[in-house]
């Protein structure tokens, strides 16, 4: 985000909050929004890391934020924030996972 893609992600993150306004560019976004976090999501099990949407979207902060902070109740649906107390409890999980049976 501050290196040379900072250009496309301010572009990005004015087109959301315009969109906040504007329920045709948020039509318009939203499936990119979706398509990001499944992106993502393919990222992680290309790297053989545990994947899934939610996973993606918890890990994927940087995309998540925007989407909870200008996203319209349509917008956080087709994102998959739309709970936001779920989304908590993921970050949560990622950040302060359950400490296994081999740990003291």
């Amino acid at each position: 985000m501050a290196g040379p893609g900072r250009p496309r992600v301010l572009a990005y993150l004015e087109l959301q909050t315009e969109a906040t306004r504007r329920p045709w560019l948020a039509a318009l976004l939203d499936p990119i929004g979706a398509a990001d976090f499944a992106a993502y999501a393919h990222l992680l099990h290309a790297a053989g890391l545990p994947a899934g949407p939610d996973r993606a979207r918890t890990l994927a902060l940087h995309g998540a934020i925007p989407h909870l902070l200008a996203g319209a109740p349509d917008t956080l649906a087709a994102a998959g924030l739309d709970d936001l107390e779920d989304f908590a409890h993921g970050v949560l999980a990622c950040v302060c996972p359950e400490p296994s049976e081999e740990e003291p």
